[in-house]
């Protein structure tokens, strides 16, 4: 099956694995021959991991890697562009990953340029920070347990402007009563 996301990606999906086959250089996201991905992690074995299957593709570069939330605004604040995408832990050492995405937003605004979509991954999965998140502006929650097929599908999921929510992730949410009231777009991918 092939579906052509917000950004002019065509992913082809084969046996659970997302190949992204051409993007549309002259995207506000784009720049020069890949798109360009923020990691803000404190684990660098995971970080190495999520890089490797990113790279892979030939359509993503991670273009910086933070630990914490003042390196990552030190990354956003001193860049010429800013990423296609950032993924972003919820728990970095003593900061609370949730709080990057008012700083992000507050930053996009000030600026008047998009703010690139956010995907969060984590272990942390109670249904009330999962919909935190949501309701902060994460356009996607993925859980760490999820293979290297689920990262890639929400990545497209996210550019192609959908909010993607893992299985594991939405099974949590359902327990919650009216969630998918405040988010009308959520299905399960």
């Amino acid at each position: 099956m092939r579906l052509r996301t917000r950004l002019g990606v065509s992913a082809i999906y084969n046996k659970n694995i997302v190949m992204f086959s051409k993007y549309k250089k002259n995207s506000t996201f784009i720049k020069g021959n890949a798109m360009e991905v923020l990691l803000i992690d404190d684990h660098p074995m995971l970080n190495a991991g999520i890089v490797s299957i990113l790279e892979q593709t030939g359509i993503f570069k991670v273009c910086a890697q933070a630990q914490s939330l003042k390196e990552a605004m030190n990354i956003i604040e001193n860049s010429e562009t800013l990423p296609s995408l950032v993924i972003l832990d919820m728990l970095l050492g003593e900061d609370n990953g949730l709080d990057f995405l008012p700083m992000l937003e507050n930053f996009c605004q000030n600026k008047k340029i998009p703010k690139p979509p956010v995907l969060i991954c984590s272990v942390l999965g109670d249904s009330f920070k999962i919909q935190t998140a949501l309701n902060s502006g994460a356009a996607g929650f993925l859980s760490k347990t999820g293979g290297k097929e689920e990262l890639l599908k929400a990545i497209d999921a996210i550019l192609s402007g959908k909010v993607y929510i893992s299985d594991e992730v939405n099974i949590k949410l359902k327990k919650i009563p009216l969630f998918t009231r405040g988010f009308p777009n959520v299905k399960k991918m």
